[in-house]
């Protein structure tokens, strides 16, 4: 890949930093596919202009900030991601360790400092293989997820799960069975969710509210504002829709 062809989008919360950062991606004769403020925007816009490299702040407006739209990105589109930010909070830098080729910069950047560091992210796109690298390779649990439920560890799999629902410090994972109808994980709806996402089946997972995530298998019909899985009528979070119903009904 020449740096002519590579395809970038900016994911910055600050209109200045960002108008300053489309400019240096544009003086530098690269293709500046949009410019977005929130995580939500970040998804609907990677998935419909697929860039090969996000800058990504990590402070977003929204409800999802720059990792959690990372992931949500990676986990549908082959991308490498240079993280912008002045966060120095270590669980948040942890968090990092989700990321596939990934690059941080702490703010505030100079032009300079994306001129030295983009070459390498075009190196890093010109390996083969990159979406097998990307996703892994299969394991053989790599369908299902392990929770604890009542102090044991239940397996389900993944095309089991037809929601999750947040429920304080712990996730309601209902599932198809009759009995039970639902496992209540000992950990956060996200910590679940990205269990999930790690797994094959995992990107057919979307968040589409604080407070819920569905299985797309699983969608029987979207009614205004809300979603239908079998009996079950979920409310999509207002900060959620766009991205979701860009998801659900594609242009």
């Amino acid at each position: 890949m020449v740096l002519e062809e590579l395809r970038v989008l900016v994911v910055e919360i600050d209109l200045s930093v960002s108008a300053s950062l489309a400019d240096t991606v544009s003086g530098m004769g690269l293709s500046l596919v949009g410019t977005v403020r929130s995580g939500e925007e970040a998804v609907e816009m990677a998935i419909n202009t697929q860039p090969h490299l996000i800058l990504m702040d990590i402070q977003l407006a929204g409800d999802m900030d720059g990792i959690d739209a990372a992931r949500e990105i990676q986990f549908r589109h082959a991308c490498a991601v240079i993280f912008l930010s002045e966060v120095e909070h270590e669980p948040t830098l942890r968090r990092l360790n989700s990321i596939k080729y990934k690059f941080y910069l702490p703010k505030p950047i100079t032009p300079f400092q994306l001129r030295q560091i983009i070459p390498q992210v075009v190196s890093l796109l010109g390996q083969p293989m990159l979406d097998q690298q990307l996703f892994g390779m299969p394991d053989p649990l790599g369908d299902s997820i392990f929770i604890t439920h009542k102090s044991q560890q239940e397996r389900i799999r993944l095309d089991e799960i037809r929601y999750l629902k947040a429920e304080h410090n712990h996730c309601k994972v209902y599932v198809n069975r009759e009995s039970p109808p639902y496992f209540l994980a000992s950990q956060p709806m996200g910590g679940v969710l990205d269990d999930i996402k790690t797994k094959r089946g995992g990107a057919n997972f979307l968040r589409i509210h604080k407070s819920y995530a569905i299985n797309l298998q699983h969608l029987s019909r979207c009614n205004g504002n809300q979603v239908v899985l079998g009996e079950d009528t979920l409310v999509v979070g207002k900060t959620y829709r766009e991205a979701v119903f860009s998801v659900i009904n594609p242009a």
